[in-house]
Order: C-alpha cells, then structure tokens, then sequence
C-alpha cells in the first residue's frame, strides 16, 4: 500500500514529497519552488503605475512626440518623403546628390 506525504518548508522554498513503496523501502523528492510574486509585488502599485503610463493624455504626448521627432529627423537628415515611401516598400534605398 502507497502513502503519499507532502512536507513544506517556506522559509527555503523547498518542497518535499516522499512516497513509501512497501514496509522496508521509500523514496523522498525535495524540490525547490519559484519564489510567489504575488506576495512580494504590491498590486496596487502596479495598478497605480499602469493608470499613470496608460491613460488618453500620455498617450496623445507619445503619438505628439513620435510625430514631431521624427519630423524633425527628415528635416536635419534631408530626406524626401518619396524615400521615406521606397524604404517602406522596397526594403533599399538609392542615396542620390
């Protein structure tokens, strides 16, 4: 007959399982868990930090920013907006003077 045991230990993450097979033999399995995030995350900042970065306004600023730096970066780099259009379609670009 089969008896099944079950030992936690929390303070080192171990987990130990040990299973008898018959009266005289039995086997013993220590494994170590992954440490519970859950409990070392305070939610609620993870909450208040997704309402600060994920909210309309931030993103308007993201969308002004992406759009105006890269303005900026065809006006300093004297990129033709045809170029700009090969690149994306074509995957080469012919650099011409």
């Amino acid at each position: 007959m089969d008896w099944y045991g079950s030992i936690e230990m929390d303070e080192e993450r171990l987990t130990a399982e040990m299973a008898f097979i018959d009266s005289t033999s039995a086997v013993i399995k220590i494994q170590r868990r992954l440490p519970d995030f859950l409990q070392s995350v305070k939610l609620k900042y993870v909450k208040l930090g997704y309402g600060y970065s994920c909210n309309p306004t931030m993103m308007l600023v993201f969308a002004l920013i992406l759009i105006f730096s890269n303005a900026t970066l065809v006006q300093r780099t004297d990129i033709k907006w045809g170029m700009i259009l090969e690149l994306w379609t074509n995957q080469a670009l012919r650099l011409e003077h």
